[in-house]
Order: C-alpha cells, then structure tokens, then sequence
C-alpha cells in the first residue's frame, strides 16, 4: 500500500521535526568515521518501545526525543548532501534500525511491495553522493560491519528479494563485525515487531512505523563550526548518552583527514588509532576514557576535567593525525601498568614488583600523573631503577599507612598534581618524602597512628586489608597470592558456639585487623558462625596464606588474648613493611 505520512509537532518552530523528514530528506547521514562506536542499552530500546506504544494506543500524539546537531559538508551540485551527525547517533541508528526491522517484519507478513518501498526510501539512496556507499545512514567506523550484516539479510531475504530488483545497494566501506549494540538492538527489535504482529499483524506493524517515523518529534540543529556542537548538546539533551574526553578526542584527531581522505583515514585507524585505542581494553573493563585527565594533568598540572580536551586540542596545533596518537601513547605503557597490571614498559623485576603493589593497593587515580611521568623518567633512563624503586616505596608506605588509619583521599590530588615539579629534577626518595610532608593539610600517619589503627581501628571491610595480607604473607620474591575472602575468627554476630567469649568484648575484638584472616577460597556462609575448633581445622588447610596456618597451628584457644597477641605482632610487621619514610 502506498505511503501516506504526516507530520505532527509540539510547536512552529521549523527546527522541530520528525524522523521521516530527516531519514527520507535530501541528504545522507553520516556519523564521523571515528566517532564512538552506538551503543544503546536495552533498557533505552526497552523505553523507546513504550513511547512508540504510547503513540499507537493514542495516548500521546506526538513525542519529543531531543536534538540532533548537525553540520552540513561540501557537496557537488548533482551530488545528494551529505550531514554529519555531530550529536544525536544514538537515536537516529535506533530508529533505523527499528525501520530496518519493520521491514524484515512486513516481508514476513507477506508486504514485500511495501518493505521495499521503505526500504527504497529510508534504507538507501538512488541519487549519487559522493561516496562509495548509498546507505541513507552511515555510522562510525566501529559500527559499519555490522550494519553490513543487518542489511544483507534484508536483501537476501527470499520474501523481499524479488521486490528489491533493480534497487542499487552499496553496502559500507569497512566490513569488519564487531557484535556490537548494531546487531544485538536490530535482534531485539526484530522481537518487538515479531510480538507486536502476533496480536494486530500487517496494520500493528504499520501502526509502528508510522509513529516512529512521524510521532517522535525532534529538534535539528545545523552548526556551522561542528567543533561547537557538543556545547550545544550537552544543554540540550542531558538525559541523553554523554560525550566524554575520550569521545572528544577520537572525533578531533580524525575530523580533518576523515573529510578530506576518507581511505586515508581507515588506513590510519587500522595501522595507528586502534593498536593505541584496543591496548585500554580488558576482558571486563575499558581505561580508555580514564587516561585522559592524568594524561593532561602532565602537561598542565592545575588543570581541570572540563579544560583537557581543550587544552589538547591547543597543543595539537597543525600535528598529523598520525603525529597526535604518537603524543598521547607517550605515557600509555606507564598508565596501563599501572591501572592493569603487566610490564609493557619493560622495567626491571624490582620495579615491575613495586607498581603491581600499587595497583593491588588500590592506587587512587590521584597518584597517576606522578607515577606515569616516574614510570616514563625509569623506562628512559632519566631516573634509575635505584633511586626509582626507593620513591615507589616512599609511595606505597605513604598511602598504605593512610589507608590503614582511614585517612579520606581529600587533598591527594594537591599532593600529587604538582609533585613532580616540585622535586625540580631531584628524583630521589628522601626529596619525595620530604616534599609529600610539606603538604601540612595532608598528614602523613605517625607510627603511633598506625599503630593505634592495627590495634583498635574496625578494618573489617576495608578496602586496603587483602593487600596487607598479601604483603605480609608474601615469601620475598614471591607472588602474592590472590584474597577470595577476609574471614573475622570471632563472627560478627558470635551464636552460642561462642558463649564463653566475653560478651562486653565483642564489639572491640569482631572487627579489628587481628580477628582477620585471608583466605584463597570463600567458605560456605555457614561456616563463619563455626567454633573455632572447626575454624582452626579449616584454616589449617589453607594452602596459599602462612598467616591463616600459623594461626591454626599455633593458637589453641580465641580469646581477647590470642587477639591482643596476634595484634602486637601484626602491628611490629605493618610498621616494618611501610616504615614512617625512607631514611
């Protein structure tokens, strides 16, 4: 059936529009090639699927889903005009997708007449653009396999196929698939229509097309510098997916080379962004954005969040694309040793030992700027491995012993921004202890404070103790083995297996770092209300821990004794590993 679209809007303004106007207008699409990738979770697909219903149940006529900003480039006169989509990707690759299911829906029902004319109008151009494909959106570089993947089962479909003859698709440049929110959200979408047809077929599906082209209300905004945009969106569409400094970024160093030579820009990709951008992922985590605020704290010391990008983009100048990746990957070995773990700047052992005990003592992210620029100064030579690994010490007593007194992180940041101009040049541990005390507002624990903290402070809980007994357990030279669970001996709420443990003691005995043991393997929940005879045998299998065995083998009764005992020799050996400084 043919096609019969209206346009219904909140206001007169001719900003405001709708996505039948913006997928089926003059022009194509484009989101930069190296802008981040879509990534919509299910929970906005879930939310936009209940607006969309809203709208065909008539209890809303009309949605407004935000602006979209974009900037019209160059064409040719007989070329159809290209926009870059600056901000606003998420929504229009949801809706097009949505679309792209609709029509893989309708070929299904046996509407292949009117998937194709969909497909004809809002999927692809006929009109020539200027680029080596005609898709009607063209995402990031990320996300253009998997597009591929989504538009090739339209057009094999044996249902559509014959409907599509004669249509000219060129499919995207790039064709490596990802398994991205592209392909996860299309699958996702495919279900809703799948859904949706069993209750009202062919008419339901057209019902929801139509609303999603005509109902979901926008605002387009056409920049003229697209370098203002993000300005622009971040007061406009604060309920939407946020851009970050990493964004930022990878769209800046792109932007030129991206339109004046596209192939020129996937080779750059290829061969220099993505080895860079791919080392910052891990199996569960991604440092990409986390590298920025450091990375510019090391040129600019009293910088803030909001002025890095900026002030990158100032120090950039004329540089190459090329050149700019080559600048930022300067301190990228140090931060990823850091923050993952490894030996890509090839330290020494002793070094690579001192920046893994960072990392397992949880290193706030203060300590970065610093520790990048002495990790760099180590791996060049310009500080020893001597000198170096005796300032990593400095650091690790530092803040491990405010950790253990439970110091607040407040005021590191003064600390550590400035540090290594502060030692002018004079990279040794005494200059850095002594430059960490100057700071008075930030206190560096007295022995007596730690002390005090081992004792009788509650560390039940506390982030710093599986390092501690990583620490304290580790043969020299050894691994440390990894901490599954921190046990209290006496419970935390002791049952009548441990009647005869005083009652008034308990509250001062249950939490502190004595009553604690580590443990390579959680025990069953059971098993922390145990006696301690049946604890004392467990804990006497332990097999990575000497603290945990010593315990089982030495100690025969769990009084406030054996803890007062076991206290006093935790404490000597805390004050020993993490001296007041490095004399």
């Amino acid at each position: 059936m043919p096609l019969v679209l209206r346009q219904l809007k909140l206001t007169s303004s001719t900003d405001e529009t709708n996505f039948e106007a913006i997928l089926g207008g003059g022009s194509v699409l484009s989101i930069p090639f190296f802008q981040r990738p879509y990534k919509w979770q299910t929970a906005r697909c879930y939310q936009l699927e209940l607006d969309i219903l809203r709208l065909v149940e008539g209890e809303d006529d009309v949605h407004f889903v935000g602006a979209i900003i974009m900037h019209q480039l160059p064409s040719g006169p007989a070329e159809l005009a290209v926009d870059e989509i600056i901000d606003g990707q998420q929504r229009l690759t949801t809706v097009y997708l949505y679309l792209c299911a609709a029509i893989h829906a309708l070929a299904l029902a046996g509407e292949a007449e009117e998937a194709a004319q969909l497909f004809r109008r809002y999927i692809v151009t006929n009109v020539p653009t200027g680029r080596r494909s005609n898709l009607r959106l063209q995402p990031s570089g990320e996300d253009q396999g998997d597009l591929n993947v989504v538009i090739r089962e339209l057009t094999t479909m044996r249902q559509l196929e014959p409907a599509l003859v004669g249509t000219h698709i060129n499919l995207l440049p790039s064709d490596e698939r990802k398994h991205g929110r592209v392909e996860t959200n299309y699958k996702r979408a495919k279900r809703f229509y799948r859904l949706q047809s069993a209750e009202g077929g062919s008419d339901r599906i057209r019902e929801i097309y139509t609303a999603l082209l005509q109902q979901l209300s926008v605002v387009v905004i056409d920049v003229n510098d697209p370098t203002n945009g993000p300005k622009i969106f971040d007061s406009l569409n604060s309920r939407q997916e946020p851009m970050t400094i990493g964004d930022l970024v990878r769209n800046d160093v792109f932007l030129r080379v991206a339109l004046e030579d596209p192939e020129q820009a996937i080779e750059i990709d290829r061969e220099a962004w993505q080895p860079f951008y791919s080392a910052f992922k891990t199996d569960s985590k991604d440092y990409f954005d986390a590298y920025f605020f450091p990375f510019g704290l090391i040129h600019e010391p009293n910088l803030r969040k909001s002025e890095v990008y900026p002030t990158l983009k100032r120090e950039w100048g004329r540089m190459s694309p090329v050149e700019v990746i080559e600048s930022l990957a300067v301190f990228q070995p140090d931060f990823l040793d850091l923050v993952i773990g490894g030996n890509r700047s090839e330290h020494a052992p002793s070094t690579v030992l001192r920046l893994d005990r960072l990392r397992r003592a949880n290193l706030p992210a203060s300590a970065l700027p610093f520790l990048m620029q002495l990790s760099h100064a180590m791996r060049t030579g310009s500080v020893g491995v001597g000198h170096g690994d005796g300032i990593l010490d400095v650091i690790d007593a530092f803040l491990t012993r405010r950790a253990i007194c439970g110091f607040e992180p407040t005021g590191l940041h003064a600390v550590f921004k400035r540090l290594w101009l502060d030692c002018d040049n004079w990279y040794t541990p005494q200059r850095v202890a002594a430059e960490i005390k100057k700071h008075k507002t930030v206190s560096w624990p007295t022995d007596a404070e730690v002390s005090a903290a081992v004792l009788h402070r509650n560390l039940a809980g506390a982030t710093i103790v599986p390092y501690l007994f990583q620490e304290l357990d580790a043969v020299e030279g050894g691994a440390p083995g990894t901490v599954a669970f921190v046990e209290r001996v006496l419970p935390e709420k002791p049952d009548d297996a441990w009647a005869d443990f005083p009652e008034d003691q308990v509250a001062t005995s249950r939490d502190v770092l004595a009553n604690l043991v580590p443990l390579s393997t959680a025990p069953p929940q059971r098993a922390l209300l145990e006696p301690f005879g049946e604890k004392r045998r467990r804990f006497a299998d332990e097999p990575v821990f000497g603290s945990t065995l010593s315990l089982a083998a030495e100690v025969e009764r769990w009084d406030a004794a054996a803890i007062s005992e076991r206290g006093r020799v935790l404490e000597a050996r805390v004050l020993d590993r993490w001296p007041d400084a490095i004399g």
